[in-house]
């Protein structure tokens, strides 16, 4: 299955779902001004101002069945190198893999195959959760707290 990509303007919420027995990946998310397009109208010097906040939407997303952001949103914007006064959006990508999402008290564990993640988003996965241990080799497995129980 390809990635589903999309681009979220102010205003609006994005919403990521996957099927059952499956969970979000964010591969992919950046937030500010990247190009021309339905959310950036008019280029005022400004257009290529931009950061890569997938640590961010990994914390929100990945992992889960379903997630959702509203655009703007406080974090994102803290992040972004653009003019205030302009307005921004995000252009996320992500994927549903297959997974086992099970709670336990408040913690969630995720399983999900490494063989679907590139090297490098899955040491940004690793570091945005407070604790990770690796079980059969194929596998890893993600510990985190819940705040939202």
């Amino acid at each position: 299955m390809l990635p589903v990509q999309s681009e979220h303007c102010e205003a609006e919420t994005f919403r990521a779902s996957c099927p059952v027995s499956t969970v979000i990946v964010v591969r992919r998310a950046l937030y500010g001004r990247m190009r021309l397009g339905r959310c950036v109208l008019r280029d005022y010097g400004y257009v290529g101002c931009f950061a890569d906040v997938v640590a961010h939407m990994d914390v929100i997303c990945s992992g889960r069945r379903t997630c959702s952001i509203r655009i703007p949103d406080a974090m994102l914007d803290r992040a972004n190198p653009c003019p205030k006064d302009f307005k921004t959006y995000l252009l996320i990508s992500y994927d549903c893999v297959p997974g086992v999402l099970t709670t336990r008290y408040d913690y969630v564990v995720v399983k999900l195959l490494v063989a679907y993640l590139p090297t490098a988003l899955a040491r940004k996965v690793m570091q945005s959760v407070s604790s990770v241990r690796l079980s059969v080799p194929l596998f890893f497995t993600l510990s985190y707290e819940r705040t939202d129980l």
